[in-house]
């Protein structure tokens, strides 16, 4: 049971008395929470760096070669006949192109019945498709073996075509297609009991700036590098003569500049955070203001923008002739109009300032953020620290609860004694006064 206390023989409001008591002995405790809750925002501050750190470094990986920096785009003089996909190791050109003829698929077309349910031959059959796994055979069972069932075990063969019917309205013809343009179809087993009549399949042919390619199907990948090429139809003619195509391949330096900003933008958000945590003056101070680490990242970031790159292309080396840099309010700044004019004067060397594998932008934002984020990096550990001292410090706090505890409790029992001797004293003093 507790001891109760409350100075009713002393006439001394001993419970306020004893509460006034012990904040005082609680007083030293305010400066180590404080300092507690300190180490806590401290810790959650730098995990606002880290995060953000995180995200230059994700930006940095997605620009890390110059095919992810550099946006190019293609336009056809003719898109009803021909289109392009550019991706990024493509380079700029222009291009003379005629499409003589596309790529077509084997058809196969055999007449077989007035019905669906027309029986044909029971037994194997087998599909062999140029350029595949070898002849894939199927059988039908006798007493399931109309038209409707080959076409559908021809198609349940996975034989690289696809078959179906044509009704004519008087009879149905089996008609067999191969999926892939510019492949031969041969057939075996009981198909050599069908009169089939053929469509032979046909390859592409383009002629590019004069040479004339070939190509299995409508979709060329490997004749311009980096470029795709999707052939919709035939060059249209005139008097005879097939009419060429221009297919011009240029940088879109707006893209391009977009790519960059995007990195630059989670720079810039990592080194305002920086600067809103560590500044430092006579009316307020940042939580991170006595902070090196904060201080040794931003100075590292500044060096970083102004130190030239080792190993890049042409005669651009520093990154402020891109319109990259720093301002003296410490914000990572960009010229989107001066990046585009780099971009026009040297292509591949502005490219390489930020692409450059070794000591490009993207590979020294890369780094930092490993020396930073890592698990022996500077802000992990930093952050490991704050948070131990927020533990240490909230023992700290404990202990000294304990030991006030104590005096609380030693405190009651004195008052306690007291009201009871004094309650000893007023009852002798009656009895007294009695006599």
């Amino acid at each position: 049971m507790g001891i109760s206390v409350g100075g009713l023989a002393s006439g001394i409001d001993t419970k306020t008395l004893i509460q006034q008591l012990i904040s005082v002995e609680r007083q030293p405790q305010l400066a180590v929470k404080r300092r507690q809750l300190e180490a806590v925002n401290a810790a959650s501050a730098i995990g606002e760096l880290t995060s953000l750190m995180a995200t230059v470094q994700d930006k940095a990986r997605e620009l890390d070669s110059s095919d992810e920096v550099s946006v190019l785009s293609s336009t056809s003089s003719d898109e009803a006949v021909l289109t392009a996909d550019v991706l990024g190791n493509a380079r700029p050109g222009i291009f003379d192109i005629t499409v003589t003829s596309l790529a077509t698929s084997q058809k196969d077309r055999v007449r077989i019945g007035d019905s669906l349910t027309t029986e044909v031959d029971s037994g194997e059959y087998s599909i062999d498709v140029e350029g595949g796994e070898g002849a894939v055979s199927f059988e039908l069972e006798a007493g399931a073996s109309t038209l409707s069932d080959l076409v559908t075990a021809i198609n349940a063969a996975d034989a690289g075509v696809v078959a179906t019917t044509i009704f004519d309205g008087s009879d149905y013809h089996l008609s067999v297609t191969a999926r892939e343009t510019g492949k031969r179809v041969s057939y075996g087993g009981n198909f050599a009991n069908l009169n089939f009549t053929t469509t032979d399949s046909s390859k592409a042919e383009i002629t590019i700036d004069g040479l004339k390619v070939s190509h299995d199907d409508n979709i060329i990948e490997d004749v311009v590098t980096g470029v795709t090429l999707n052939l919709s139809a035939v060059s249209p003619s005139v008097d005879g003569k097939q009419q060429s195509l221009t297919l011009q391949i240029e940088e879109d330096a707006d893209a391009t500049a977009e790519n960059v900003k995007e990195l630059v933008d989670a720079m810039n958000a990592l080194a305002g955070k920086a600067k809103s945590l560590s500044r430092s003056s006579e009316d307020s101070a940042g939580v991170l203001a006595f902070d090196s680490s904060v201080r040794m990242m931003r100075s590292r970031l500044s060096d970083e923008l102004v130190v030239p790159v080792q190993g890049g292309t042409g005669s651009t080396n520093i990154l402020s002739m891109i319109g990259i840099g720093m301002d003296r309010y410490g914000s990572v700044t960009f010229d989107t109009t001066r990046f585009k004019e780099a971009l026009a004067e040297d292509f591949d060397g502005t490219i390489s300032l930020i692409a450059n594998s070794q000591d490009g932008l993207a590979a020294r934002m890369k780094t930092m953020a490993d020396d930073y984020n890592l698990t022996d990096g500077v802000f992990t550990l930093r952050k490991s620290m704050y948070q131990k001292r927020s533990t240490d410090l909230g023992k700290r706090v404990n202990r000294m609860e304990e030991r006030v505890l104590v005096v609380e409790e030693r405190l009651k029992r004195q008052f306690a004694a007291m009201e009871r001797m004094m309650a000893g004293m007023q009852q002798q003093q009656g009895a007294l006064a009695r006599l």
